[in-house]
């Protein structure tokens, strides 16, 4: 846990760092350099996880070796498959939530996938995933936006520091206990900027003001 007093508000007691992946902690698909070194000095404090669409299906290769849980964001079919890459277990389910093996594909839209799939469960338990059913094309779409605000309310969002710059990364920077927009070389969505608390160029420096919690003391105090 990571413990911060600012004064003129209440304490911060994080447990969780939320983590956006293109755009945040990665350019064009790859880990920004000196994130890595970062990260596992404050997995020795906080639950890391990485949420991302995989556009450039480069996130698993890119994070193996860090203790951090990715979770892919299957927003057509209400779905987000989690992982744990550092030996961590991925939350329980949600109503709206299926997390399962990212390594599983997912059946692409408008296909039907007929027979349940039997695999293990991030704890090794071997386990039986029900089928899904056809998707429904009538069906509301749940963006990626809303599917990241769910894994925050699922981890905790009072005790979660979330960074992120997109638009679709403003509802969990929003409700995160401390949050933090990344402009860096892709810029930021305004959306996102309005709902942080707190906004940085680099994403080192923003990870850096974890390390360092009495940077964000002078940033944050009344």
């Amino acid at each position: 846990m990571l413990h911060i007093e600012i004064h003129g508000r209440a304490p911060l007691n994080l447990k969780t760092l939320v983590l956006d992946y293109n755009g945040t902690i990665a350019r064009d698909g790859a880990l920004i350099d000196g994130v890595a070194k970062r990260i596992r000095q404050l997995a020795e404090s906080l639950r890391i996880v990485v949420l991302t669409a995989n556009t450039h299906g480069s996130v698993a290769a890119a994070v193996r070796d860090l203790p951090v849980e990715v979770m892919i964001l299957h927003t057509a079919h209400r779905n987000i498959s989690g992982a744990s890459c550092g030996g961590h277990d991925v939350a329980g389910s949600t109503p709206d939530i299926n997390i399962m093996e990212s390594q599983r594909d997912t059946p692409p839209a408008g296909s039907a996938q007929k027979e349940n799939v039997q695999g293990k469960d991030l704890t090794g338990k071997e386990t039986t995933y029900a089928a899904k059913e056809e998707p429904n094309p009538h069906e509301a779409r749940f963006s990626e936006a809303e599917a990241k605000l769910q894994v925050l309310v699922q981890l905790g969002a009072t005790q979660c520091v979330a960074m992120g710059n997109g638009r679709n990364d403003a509802l969990m920077l929003k409700e995160a206990a401390l949050s933090i927009a990344i402009t860096g070389t892709e810029g930021t969505s305004t959306a996102a900027l309005i709902a942080a608390q707190v906004a940085i160029h680099n994403i080192n420096d923003g990870l850096d003001l974890l390390l360092h919690p009495a940077r964000l003391k002078a940033t944050l105090r009344n």
